[in-house]
């Protein structure tokens, strides 16, 4: 660091650190805009993603029962057409 780095003493004043006090509020200020944006982005996809998970948890309970259903039905089936083979009926 050289001397370039810093303000001569004299050029410090009351006035200069006010104007830097209200360039860090103002930053701060839409530095908090920005994350409250971000946060409401946020919210809602997780809205948007708690949805969809369960309409793909409804359609999954769905596709399980018709699965178990027709795997029923293949059992039952199979089981008949081996009885009739083997002359149990």
């Amino acid at each position: 660091m050289d001397s370039t780095d810093f303000p001569h003493p004299a050029e410090v004043t009351c006035e200069h650190i006010l104007e830097e006090l209200r360039e860090l509020r103002a930053d701060m200020r839409e530095l908090r805009n920005e994350m409250r944006e971000l946060r409401n982005e946020m919210h809602a996809e997780l809205r948007a993603m708690r949805s969809d998970m369960l309409d793909m948890r409804r359609a999954s309970t769905t596709d399980f029962r018709i699965l178990f259903g027709a795997l029923i039905a293949v059992a039952v089936g199979l089981a008949g057409t081996m009885a009739r083979a083997f002359g149990w009926i």
